[in-house]
């Protein structure tokens, strides 16, 4: 069912003189931004639907639930390049204890590096993972070099593939998410929650003058990036000249200074026990004498603000180590890639995008990223969005719904899985509406359109011409096309929702039926895509349920 997750180093002499300079207060601020930053959006934690750890028994069993469902992954160590894992630590030793444990449960990654940023513990291997004490690097910091020490880990692994993880979140998307990067790795991909993804759709730095197409993403959720970029980040930090607090809070300007649209998947995250974590006690002033100054939220809108500015600075300039990116506002309008499936076998694609392109916001010298803000909404942010991922979270009372948004972009949404599936029938649980005046008075039957057949059943069968399917092959780059009767609607008693069966067996080109017990002709699938022939109907898509054949 598709538901659809030892050494110690010597830091750079230009670093450990910086550190030298920071008061004590900014070391901590950087700390709070840099390990907790996702905690800004705790009031919307209702919306998350998730499960907390601790050392409570009820959380104990929710861990090891979690421990079972992070060993299982779609790929081998044969399938994928080697990947480092990287993380910082402060004070939560148990939290990395359980993070190693999940982590180095997948085949693909190799070598798990900690920067460990307390200079008054010295971790070693042992005390982070027994069974996996080779694979894990510790780098014991003298000094407190907070962000800077995610990027410095990646600079010295072994592999080109880095994943940022924080300590106090659980991604259970793990396989889907480096599907995803392998199909665009000169890109960042990120994870995030629904109200953060919407919320960041604002923040982008776009300058076409320039080639300027940066946008903002946070990493610490789960992120997976190139070493390439980093090495590059790290220059640019260089030459920018930066110093003082922007390097204690250097992964605001990552994601930004790539000069590339990141791929933001959004979805239901859960997080790690959380306490000693400085958003905990969010009206203590991080050693300011002046409580009244503290204003945390401030600073990261102005922070962002100040990482375009620079952007746009050095790339007018044409500043060493700032590259002008001509592809990446095309590159920006092909991406579909929206969210996860709850089970991690597939991606969820859509060509619905609600909000406005960063071309329709061209970037100003903003003081803080909340005037940018405010121009994005002027010209029309939706409201009440229903997120991408409840078309795929295996709840049928959360639906996606489209919204119709004018990108001159062929309608259509499906799931692209991590590993080729031999498929056979595609159950898709969804209801229409009308989404103009002219239809408002027209019944479901006829948006979808059903001719329903009324009979004892729970369903009520009928054939329907409303979408098409087609597919990618395992092998191969072009789409097959599906005849218009592969798709059949059938509507539930209670007309709350509506049943689409589009069935691949022995409809499709080159899908042969069965013979002689054997399967003959049919092929695995790397993607489907499904077009609603009604473009002026909102599609609720509510839940996937992908049938395969029997082996």
């Amino acid at each position: 069912m598709i538901g659809v997750h030892q050494s110690r180093r010597r830091n750079s002499s230009r670093v450990m003189h910086l550190l030298r300079y920071f008061t004590e207060w900014k070391a901590i601020l950087g700390l709070f931004f840099c390990v907790t930053i996702c905690l800004v959006s705790w009031p919307y934690r209702p919306h998350m639907d998730a499960t907390s750890f601790d050392d409570t028994p009820s959380h104990a069993q929710a861990y090891s639930d979690a421990m079972h469902w992070q060993s299982r992954s779609s790929f081998t160590a044969e399938d994928v390049p080697g990947v480092t894992a990287v993380m910082l630590s402060w004070k939560r030793i148990k939290n990395l204890q359980n993070q190693a444990s999940l982590l180095l449960a997948k085949p693909y990654i190799r070598e798990l590096i900690i920067w460990n940023n307390n200079g008054d513990v010295t971790l070693h291997p042992k005390e982070i993972s027994v069974n996996h004490e080779a694979r894990v690097k510790i780098i014991n910091s003298p000094s407190n070099i907070f962000c800077l020490g995610r990027f410095y880990a990646c600079r010295d692994s072994n592999y080109e593939i880095c994943y940022f993880q924080d300590d106090d979140w659980f991604n259970p998307y793990m396989d889907s998410m480096l599907h995803s990067y392998l199909a665009r790795p000169n890109l960042v991909h990120s994870l995030t929650m629904d109200i953060i993804y919407w919320e960041q759709r604002r923040w982008a730095a776009y300058n076409r003058a320039v080639h300027m197409y940066g946008g903002f993403t946070w990493l610490g959720v789960g992120s997976y990036v190139s070493k390439s970029l980093v090495e590059r980040f790290l220059k640019q930090i260089v030459s920018s000249s930066m110093v003082g607090d922007d390097l204690l809070v250097s992964d605001m300007f990552f994601s930004l200074w790539t000069n590339t649209f990141p791929v933001q998947l959004e979805a239901a995250l859960v997080p790690f026990r959380q306490s000693e974590g400085w958003s905990n006690k969010p009206k203590q002033c991080l050693g300011r004498p002046d409580e009244s100054s503290c204003d945390q939220w401030t600073i990261v809108t102005e922070t962002i603000a100040k990482a375009g500015r620079m952007l746009n600075s050095s790339l007018t300039q044409k500043h060493p180590h700032f590259l002008p990116n001509a592809d990446s506002e095309s590159d920006f309008l092909e991406r579909h890639t929206r969210a996860p499936c709850a089970n991690d076998l597939c991606l969820f694609e859509s060509s619905d995008y609600p909000f406005p392109l960063p071309s329709e916001i061209p970037f100003q010298a903003v003081a803080s990223i909340k005037e940018q803000e405010e121009a994005y909404n002027m010209v029309g942010m939706p409201q009440g969005w229903a997120a991408y991922h409840f078309a795929v979270d295996g709840h049928p009372d959360t639906c996606w719904v489209s919204a119709h948004r004018n990108h001159n972009q062929t309608e259509y949404f499906g799931l692209d899985f991590v590993r080729p599936l031999l498929l056979g029938n595609i159950h898709i649980l969804m209801h229409a509406s009308a989404s103009s005046s002219a239809l408002a008075s027209v019944s479901v039957n006829e948006l979808l359109p059903l001719h329903v057949q009324v009979n004892s059943e729970k369903w009520t069968i009928a054939p329907s011409s409303s979408f098409h399917i087609s597919y990618l092959p395992k092998i191969g780059s072009e789409l097959i096309v599906c005849p218009d009767d592969t798709c059949v609607t059938r509507q539930h008693a209670s007309r709350k929702w509506n049943l689409v069966t589009c069935s691949l067996k022995n409809k499709c080109q080159t899908l042969g039926s069965p013979g002689n017990g054997k399967r003959q002709n049919h092929e695995y699938v790397r993607k489907i895509l499904i077009m609603s022939t009604r473009p002026s109907v909102y599609l609720s898509v509510c839940y996937f349920d992908v049938g395969a054949f029997e082996t």
